[in-house]
């Protein structure tokens, strides 16, 4: 039994940790201590590793505090419990200090010296300390120095490594011109979550391990693994895939394994739900029914099943390290990997690799130091608006054993990124958080805890303030179909920026129904359209350059055969108001059609129509005109002379016989017609 005194003691003690962690999170930036942390290394006893724990780990502000432990991100020399140890450090600037730190992020105690010397390697003083081993884990040494210890550029650190058995790790040395507190800081995102993370519960969550959600772009379908499953395909240490359906009172209903051919007896997981429905990328590499390795493989919806997984393959990806993630971005144009490679800069770090086919993509490149640390970064998922990356990561100051960040793509490269923020203590606690995927709304985020589960891992979904979101893009979804008999086809989706004509993204259409759906950023004014063999995709064209929330639209695609005497209208060709000069953004089209006719042994006739608004005759010039614009543009392109013809139809051929503003639009037009049919249709 506690007595009163040691109960009202312990109250006091819980208060007063209380009242720091208050202060830590809360302190405004001007009553801390502005510290000048060493920039750089100018001698050292040794070293762990050239990339695990190396001395430049010592440099910049800590990065493994609050939480510590035996971190990459800290310095940690080669050898432990015999001798002595030290590393020498510049400042950026010469310092009249009052005070110094040392982040002490592992086995704190052994530091038995700190010298500061001038400019010119003076010794102005030298701290004496008695090595002892310490009851905390992790600490900040701090020496306040009654006068000032003027003009100090360099110091050097002397650890006694075999007074504190174990490795000792330094995170970081810096000096301070003032007396004010200093603390360890967690760099969060600005933003206030208004509600608790939401387990998914029993329909999704079991006594097992469930973990690596996948959420779809319409929020309404969950891909996740499963370990310790008897239902599983492989042993019960290995992981299968399920999938969950939201019901009709918009809750996940009970999840069932995918089944074969996805799920086999090697580990399975779904990386990637791609914005189109039709297709899942992998974390594996299939070979047959029953053996799988690592890799990556992407896997397409055919007539009701999911199609045999057809690898996909980086070049020189080498060496990958023992646990590896991927990620396709919602455009199809690259892919995210976390792998450990020879060029990484400590554990996992996370590299970008472009498209070049359906199944090969480049050499991977690493996104740089900005992002990567020495420790494991893992599980990238890169939003849709091509700019929002979240990571998990255990290199930065965390809550826990890894958190879930967020960093901003800065420009179109892929070497420039913000400085990544964590998530808070909403979704991060003093474990495991990670396999963030986020819906194309941005207003969800589903997650993987270690904590306040029905097993080992459980899956949440938590809402997430405006700040954390990405920014806003369009879902634009429909039905692909064969435009003379309204049948659905299985087809590629291409979309391009429509003044430059650079493609942006491809997606798949559903081989039964016809259904696709992409996910357009804002900012753009886009073409797309459908593209399959023995037809001509007609172009669609948005706007997208002033949406300012997440917004989505139906927009049907259609298939036009090519035969004789059947006109295909080429939606995006752009005139202005009674005039016959292309616009630009007539070029992404017109493109389009030159590929497409120089491919094939076809003649066409271009025919120009107007609206019923001004004279018969200048409607009819006016026609004539526009179709003689594209015929002279088709012709620079390299499409023979004699392929070709042109004609005005003036107002004459009218699609529509009203007179409103949306049936002059659809009169207004400019067809092609095949007047002599392929030769190999």
């Amino acid at each position: 039994m506690i007595s009163k005194d040691k109960k009202t003691k312990n109250i006091i003690v819980n208060h007063l940790k209380a009242l720091i962690l208050f202060i830590a999170f809360s302190l405004p930036q001007y009553m801390l201590a502005q510290v000048f942390w060493a920039d750089s290394v100018l001698d050292y006893s040794s070293r762990f590793s050239p990339t695990l724990s190396s001395e430049k780990e010592i440099l910049g502000k800590p990065n493994s505090l609050p939480q510590g432990g035996d971190l990459a991100t800290a310095w940690k020399p080669s050898l432990q419990n015999e001798g002595y140890q030290h590393i020498r450090v510049r400042f950026p600037k010469i310092v009249n200090a009052l005070q110094i730190f040392v982040a002490e992020s592992y086995n704190p105690g052994s530091i038995i010296s700190i010298e500061l010397l001038d400019d010119n390697f003076n010794t102005i003083t030298t701290i004496q300390e008695t090595p002892e081993v310490c009851e905390k884990p992790t600490r900040i040494y701090n020496k306040y120095f009654q006068d000032t210890i003027k003009g100090v550029r360099y110091a050097r650190l002397l650890l006694s490594t075999e007074s504190v058995p174990g490795y000792n790790s330094i995170d970081a040395i810096g000096l301070s011109e003032d007396k004010m507190l200093y603390l360890t800081q967690i760099e969060e995102a600005k933003g206030k979550f208004l509600e608790e993370p939401q387990n998914l519960g029993a329909n999704i969550n079991t006594t097992a391990s469930d973990r690596f959600p996948v959420i779809s772009a319409d929020n309404n379908t969950l891909y996740f693994c499963r370990t310790g499953d008897t239902n599983n395909y492989g042993s019960y240490y290995l992981t299968d895939i399920y999938v969950s359906r939201k019901g009709a009172n918009g809750e996940f209903m009970p999840a069932q394994n995918i089944g074969k051919p996805l799920n086999n007896g090697y580990s399975n997981f779904v990386t990637t739900a791609m914005p189109d429905g039709n297709t899942l990328i992998l974390g594996t590499s299939y070979y047959h029914d029953s053996i799988s390795a690592k890799g990556i493989s992407v896997s397409r919806r055919k007539q009701g099943n999911w199609s045999s997984p057809k690898n996909i393959r980086i070049e020189g990806i080498g060496h990958t390290g023992d646990y590896n993630e991927y990620f396709m971005t919602a455009d199809g144009m690259y892919l995210l990997l976390a792998v450990d490679r020879i060029d990484s800069y400590g554990k996992n770090d996370i590299y970008v690799a472009s498209r070049i086919n359906d199944t090969l993509f480049s050499k991977p490149i690493n996104l740089g130091p900005q992002l990567n640390t020495a420790e494991h970064e893992a599980y990238p998922f890169l939003a849709p608006d091509g700019r929002s990356l979240y990571f998990c990561s255990s290199g930065y100051p965390g809550f826990g054993e890894t958190d879930i960040y967020l960093s901003r793509r800065i420009g179109d490269g892929w070497d420039q990124w913000s400085e990544p923020l964590n998530l808070g203590p909403k979704i991060n606690t003093n474990k495991f958080e990670g396999n963030i995927s986020i819906p194309a709304s941005g207003e969800y985020a589903y997650f993987v805890s270690s904590v306040y589960g029905y097993g080992q891992e459980d899956i949440f979904k938590v809402k997430l303030p405006s700040e954390f979101r990405p920014a806003p893009i369009m879902l634009v979804s429909g039905y692909v179909t064969d435009q003379e008999t309204g049948k659905p086809v299985e087809a590629e989706i291409i979309y391009e920026d429509i003044y430059s004509g650079e493609m942006l993204g491809t997606a798949y259409s559903n081989f039964q129904t016809g259904e696709y759906s992409i996910s357009l950023p804002a900012g753009k004014r886009y073409s797309f359209s459908a593209r399959s063999e023995k037809y001509y995709g007609i172009q669609e064209n948005i706007d997208l350059t002033t949406i300012a929330s997440f917004d989505s639209v139906i927009r049907n695609l259609s298939l036009a055969p090519i035969k004789e005497d059947y006109a295909i209208r080429l939606n995006n060709i752009f005139f202005e108001f009674g005039k016959w000069e292309l616009l630009p953004e007539s070029k992404t089209e017109l493109i389009q059609l030159a590929r497409y006719l120089k491919n094939r042994n076809i003649r066409i006739r271009i025919e120009g129509h107007t609206d019923n608004i001004g004279t018969s005759r200048n409607n009819l010039i006016l026609s004539t005109k526009r179709a003689e614009a594209v015929y002279d543009f088709l012709v620079e392109a390299g499409i023979p002379r004699n392929s070709l013809s042109s004609k005005g139809y003036g107002e004459s051929n009218p699609l529509r016989r009203g007179n409103s503003e949306e049936d002059n639009k659809m009169n207004r037009r400019v067809e092609f017609r095949v007047i002599k049919g392929m030769d190999n249709p």
